[in-house]
């Protein structure tokens, strides 16, 4: 059947082995080239901030490719696996869910990614699973320090946390 071919074909090319340094200097190109065109469009833009979901991503492909765990396409999943192989905190997933829940909300309530009017944070917040503006704003700000720590434990390089 063609669907278990490609799925054998996939299932390879995932399990290669690769040099990690060449791997972590690519993924690390990779990022800033991204970071350098496509820019986070403001305070909420929980995928594109330095320490968001794309770096988040960026740490979960690298960690997949190098030590060929967690080989799934659900993000969650991933983390939870490279978290019960000790490669990554189990926060991370936290990390991810907060963000995720972020952008999900965001995208209906302040799609330019600014600081919404008070009179939609309250709506924002509940969306989040939050009290208010002040724990969607605090719970931002840890997952990305979150994801920022876990950075620097896979890439031995400080990821900088912009204020966007």
């Amino acid at each position: 059947d063609g669907r278990a071919a490609m799925a054998g074909i996939l299932a390879d090319v995932l399990r290669r082995e690769r040099d990690p340094d060449r791997l972590k200097a690519d993924v690390l190109t990779m990022r800033a080239d991204m970071a350098g065109h496509k820019p986070a469009q403001g305070p909420l833009d929980a995928k594109l901030l330095r320490g968001g979901l794309v770096d988040l991503e960026f740490i979960v492909h690298f960690l997949q490719l190098r030590d060929h765990v967690g080989l799934t396409p659900s993000l969650p999943d991933a983390i939870d696996a490279l978290a019960a192989a000790g490669l990554v905190p189990a926060a991370l997933r936290k990390a991810h869910d907060v963000m995720t829940r972020l952008l999900v909300a965001a995208r209906l309530l302040a799609p330019d990614c600014s600081e919404p009017p008070k009179s939609v944070r309250a709506a924002l917040a509940s969306a989040c699973r939050c009290g208010d503006w002040n724990e969607v704003m605090s719970g931002l700000a840890s997952a990305r320090e979150t994801v920022a720590g876990v950075w620097s434990q896979t890439f031995g390089t400080k990821l900088e946390l912009d204020k966007a």
